[in-house]
């Protein structure tokens, strides 16, 4: 950011001494040619400095949609992953396999989970 605030000021520069060049020294040619390289060269510096600030946004809002994206996703994922669980342990109830006292320590554990 700092070069690019030099950059502009040095094309300020440039496009000041040409203009003086054109204006006050009848220098007109070598004038025009300082003043219009000053303009371009304070442009450029303009627009890498705005590029620099719109990239950065457009970085951030784009790094904010991803991580929305995964997160979305991921807590799916993870109550869908809950939900089987739940129905395995309910069919092993069902079975006998486990007690009443163990199937609600994991429902209530699997509930904490997903909500």
């Amino acid at each position: 950011m700092k070069n690019s605030i030099i950059g502009i000021i040095a094309g300020g520069i440039v496009f000041l001494i040409g203009a003086s060049l054109h204006d006050h020294f009848d220098a007109t040619v070598l004038g025009n040619l300082l003043a219009f390289s000053g303009i371009g060269i304070a442009s450029i510096f303009i627009l890498s400095l705005t590029y620099r600030f719109v990239s950065q946004a457009k970085h951030q809002a784009l790094k904010d949609k991803i991580q929305k994206y995964i997160g979305n996703k991921s807590h799916a994922r993870t109550k869908k992953k809950t939900e089987n669980e739940l129905l395995r342990y309910r069919e092993l109830y069902d079975k006998e396999i486990l007690t009443k006292e163990e199937f609600e320590a994991k429902v209530s554990e699997l509930k904490d989970k997903i909500l």
